[in-house]
């Protein structure tokens, strides 16, 4: 998301709508709402593209990074 001092808005992320969206069915009553449930439909929809997009950039591009720094030594930093 952009810097507060932006003065465009932009939609929440995913996870913050997730959590909205998760506090509003939890805090009630009563069953979730027509609305809610749509809302949830797009998310699951959301968080799959998401989740896809994540494994591409690990199959390729993390995979490329690791294939050419595979014979650099590696330093650990850190207690036994």
């Amino acid at each position: 998301r952009p810097p507060p001092s932006m003065t465009y808005r932009q939609r929440p992320r995913l996870r913050e709508e997730i959590r909205s969206l998760m506090r509003a069915i939890n805090g009630a009553t009563a069953k979730p709402t027509q609305p809610q449930m749509s809302r949830l439909t797009q998310l699951k929809a959301e968080v799959s593209e998401a989740f896809n997009a994540m494994n591409q950039i690990i199959a390729s591009d993390i995979k490329e990074i690791n294939e050419r720094t595979k014979n650099v030594p590696q330093i650990s930093v850190g207690s036994k």
